[in-house]
């Protein structure tokens, strides 16, 4: 059974939230690539930044948040269907007779038929896979990677994690089909950490007394 609320995006108050140019930026820059990861430790952000971008958006958007309940190959691809459904009606019914094909753990012909029906919508898509690290099942991430070896270019998968990709992606790196956000990235430079205390939080801190929370939190 598909829990709709997985596949709501987190929707965020921008009034409370920093702008960050450097991280949408980024994000903009994945619109030209298969992948784009997102990487760091809980409470770095990763949700939030993504969810904050999605709101200036205009391309369609689908997101799954991932969680340990989900390490079933079926139940794994069934989400990602419903998501892509949402945006595009028939997709699950061209699908969804080559989902059987995986209770064998021969993902091929599945991911193919997924392949040749994003391959016929000529519309761009954005896919979020929040919170990958949830998944550990190595026949998922082999059918991770076929996908994304024949994932047509109108289609970007965005994928936030606290582990590095548990796939391959030398290739996609070496040919420019991937954008890393790493923990460095994510962090509060001091002007966004000035903003926040000041503009967000209201507080009335000077800029060196900020400069010493940011440098202490290590952003």
């Amino acid at each position: 059974m598909i829990l709709s609320t997985k596949l709501h995006i987190p929707q965020t108050r921008r009034d409370d939230l920093v702008e960050r140019a450097a991280i949408t930026e980024l994000l903009n820059k994945g619109l030209k690539s298969k992948l784009t990861v997102v990487t760091a430790p809980g409470g770095y952000g990763k949700t939030t930044a993504l969810s904050q971008w999605l709101q200036q958006s205009a391309i369609p958007a689908v997101w799954i948040s991932w969680g340990s309940q989900d390490n079933d190959l079926i139940e794994f691809w069934s989400y990602t269907i419903a998501a892509v459904n949402s945006k595009n009606p028939h997709f699950a019914e061209a699908v969804t007779p080559y989902l059987s094909s995986l209770k064998s753990g021969a993902f091929e012909p599945f991911i193919s038929a997924i392949i040749r029906e994003l391959d016929s919508h000529s519309d761009e898509l954005i896919m979020i896979w929040d919170d990958y690290h949830a998944i550990d099942l190595a026949p998922i991430h082999a059918s991770v990677a076929y996908f994304l070896a024949y994932l047509p270019a109108h289609i970007h998968l965005y994928v936030t994690s606290r582990s590095e990709m548990p796939f391959p992606t030398a290739r996609l790196q070496t040919t420019g089909q991937m954008v890393k956000i790493t923990i460095q990235e994510l962090r509060f430079q001091l002007a966004e950490g000035i903003r926040y205390f000041q503009d967000c939080m209201g507080l009335s801190l000077s800029g060196e007394k900020i400069a010493v929370l940011v440098d202490r939190t290590e952003g």
